[in-house]
């Protein structure tokens, strides 16, 4: 009963990192612990659009990633997280275009944000 579980815990993974790898869309693994948050784990559409190997962006601070515009709602968002707050995507802009969203898994319970 073991070998079939682990063939299937491994078969889950084996898909994950499919997925992971392969979504069209920019997906980081970031540890939000240090300050800056670093990034772990890049995937092939995040190197990319921003024009680095996976390799160069681990250990690469998070912020860097961000528009200067952008990073302190990005690290309040962050601070939200840590705290242990479950931030949900924000829908398009009016013009169409999407807005990056940050989710997170903590080993300490998580709390969804209040509605604005």
């Amino acid at each position: 009963m073991t070998s079939q579980s682990d063939s299937g815990s491994q078969a889950g993974e084996q898909r994950y990192r499919h997925l992971f790898a392969h979504m069209p869309i920019c997906i980081f693994v970031i540890d939000l612990t240090p300050t800056p948050p670093i990034v772990l784990e890049a995937n092939r559409r995040a190197e990319l659009v921003h024009g680095y190997t996976a390799a160069e962006l681990v250990g690469m601070p998070a912020t860097q990633l961000v528009p200067e515009d952008a990073r302190l709602a990005v690290l309040a968002i962050v601070q939200q997280v840590q705290q242990g707050h479950m931030v949900r995507p924000r829908p398009p802009t009016s013009a169409g275009t999407a807005r990056a969203f940050l989710c997170a898994s903590s080993p300490r319970p998580i709390r969804p944000t209040p509605a604005a």
